[in-house]
Order: structure tokens, then sequence, then C-alpha cells
């Protein structure tokens, strides 16, 4: 998906200002918005990998999800913090 007019997977900047601004959207409130999501997301995703349903697969895959995730939101949540202050 191309974020404020950029591709980039891995982005140093942070795009979603100029993302907002596209879509007529206040980029300080997306930008708070996105603080609060990657905060959420870790333990929103361990949750979910616990529930009965998730569990009941017998995956081990769960877990390095989790792990995953959590650190992409951690990424994510501090380029925005670092770029955006």
């Amino acid at each position: 998906m191309k974020i404020g007019g950029d591709y980039d997977v891995y982005p140093r900047f942070n795009r979603w200002p100029a993302l907002a601004k596209e879509f007529g959207l206040d980029p300080d409130r997306l930008v708070d918005r996105l603080r609060e999501l990657s905060a959420a997301a870790p333990d929103a995703l361990s949750a979910a990998a616990g529930e009965p349903d998730v569990k009941a697969l017998g995956r081990s895959i769960s877990a390095k999800l989790v792990d995953l995730v959590a650190e992409r939101a951690r990424r994510c949540g501090a380029l925005v913090s670092a770029n955006s202050a």
C-alpha cells in the first residue's frame, strides 16, 4: 500500500502526515491514532492468539506471529513518534 506517496516497506520518514493531507484528514490526529494503535497491537494480537479457537489449531506460528507483530509495531511507533515531534 502506498503511504504518503511512498511504497517503502521500512520508511525512514513518517509518511502518515502526507497521507492525512491527501485524504483531507488532520495530520496530528492521524499520527496520535497511529501511536495508539502501535501501542495496542501487540497486546491485542497476543490476546487473540490465546483464544481457545486459535489454541485449538495446535500451531506454533501464533507465538512467532505475536513476536513479529510486536516488533513491527514497536518500530512503527518509534518512527511515527520520532518524526512527528
